[in-house]
């Protein structure tokens, strides 16, 4: 489809996206710290050290960030905890389908959080059952009837050939109690950690509205009061019955406060002459 970018209405809004107190924006970044502390064993593999004050403070350089990244993750962290709303028109269309394949992405987050929170219910009766050595006596019970089903299949009516190859295997052994209450640690450190910073996250990001009008009208005078940030908004052109082209015309009208300046995009690319 065919962009047109325009000067914002939103930005006579900023003060729906001003950025909140220091100490506000430390809890932030504290959380995702603390979050993506957890998640680098799983998904990295990085048992990086992080000093307690570290977490606490939110540095996000103990995480190994450059300077321009910690800027970049610290506008993402502020927009993703401060209400963020993505508008859209005319609500009631086609563009409505549109939007639902869009929001696929925050619906799987909100269902990451709801599994998080359960395996964080669920864990709490695993760590209790492993502490009690309860699964040792179990699993050592299994073993000594795996060894006695091979000794005499006969007892299944079964072969030995008949068995399962579970219970064919000679090299059967008891796992280290303690390696599992580790990873559980770890398991448990990723699911806190997002479940905390999510919980100041709304993934609620998209609100349809009936026209264009009725957008800029919001931006301007109800968005403040909602304690709404608005980061942009997507105004979809539709035929008399609502329904979407072949070739779909829309348009995008972004808060400059979150667009970074043409200059410093530019910058990234290379280009042909003097760069002074």
């Amino acid at each position: 489809g065919a962009t047109s970018s325009n000067s914002s209405a939103e930005e006579g809004a900023r003060a729906a996206a001003a950025p909140s107190s220091s100490d506000a924006l430390q809890g932030q970044c504290s959380a995702f710290v603390q979050l993506w502390a957890g998640l680098q064993p799983i998904l990295c593999g990085n048992n990086r050290t992080i000093e307690p004050e570290a977490l606490r403070q939110g540095n996000m350089s103990s995480l190994g960030f450059t300077s321009k990244e910690q800027r970049n993750l610290g506008l993402l962290v502020h927009l993703m905890t401060s209400n963020p709303k993505i508008l859209y028109a005319p609500a009631g269309s086609e563009a409505d389908r549109v939007i639902l394949k869009a929001n696929e992405t925050f619906a799987f987050v909100g269902n990451v959080t709801h599994y998080a929170q359960v395996w964080l219910n669920i864990s709490a009766e695993i760590r209790s059952y492993l502490e009690q050595g309860r699964l040792q006596r179990h699993l050592r019970w299994l073993q000594e009837y795996v060894a006695e089903l091979r000794l005499h299949p006969e007892a299944l009516n079964l072969s030995l050939e008949e068995l399962p190859p579970a219970l064919r295997q000679d090299n059967f052994s008891l796992p280290n109690g303690s390696a599992l209450l580790q990873q559980l640690d770890t398991i448990d450190n990723a699911a806190c950690g997002w479940v905390q910073f999510m919980s100041k996250v709304s993934v609620d990001i998209f609100k349809g509205f009936p026209d264009e009008e009725s957008i800029v009208n919001y931006t301007l005078n109800q968005a403040y009061q909602d304690n709404v940030t608005v980061f942009a908004s997507v105004i979809f052109q539709t035929r008399k019955d609502g329904s979407l082209p072949p070739h779909v015309h829309y348009k995008i009208r972004q808060n400059s406060s979150f667009t970074e300046k043409t200059n410093e995009i530019r910058r990234a690319y290379w280009r042909p002459g003097a760069h002074t």
